[in-house]
């Protein structure tokens, strides 16, 4: 009877270990999730791309101003959109 107990310990205590890394992972995959979200950039206005100065990958550092990524056509106000 002893030995079924102590086998009963040990496997429930293994359950909560593999309940814990479950979590642990399921947070892991929620922060990963996240960070890849904020790896993508979104316009708020449509228009095409006439112009690319930065490269899938490349590391862009903003300064006081803020560097150009694309340069944008047929949005409503700009320069080059028609009337």
């Amino acid at each position: 009877m002893a030995l079924a107990e102590a086998d009963l310990a040990a496997a429930r205590s293994t359950l909560t270990n593999a309940e814990a890394v479950i979590r642990q992972r399921q947070t892991a995959l929620r922060h990963a999730e996240i960070e890849l979200e904020r790896t993508v950039i979104r316009s708020p206005v449509d228009g095409v791309v006439i112009g690319r100065d930065a490269e899938v990958g490349q590391t862009v550092a903003a300064a006081l101003r803020a560097p150009v990524l694309w340069l944008l056509s047929g949005l409503e106000g700009s320069p080059s959109a028609s009337p």
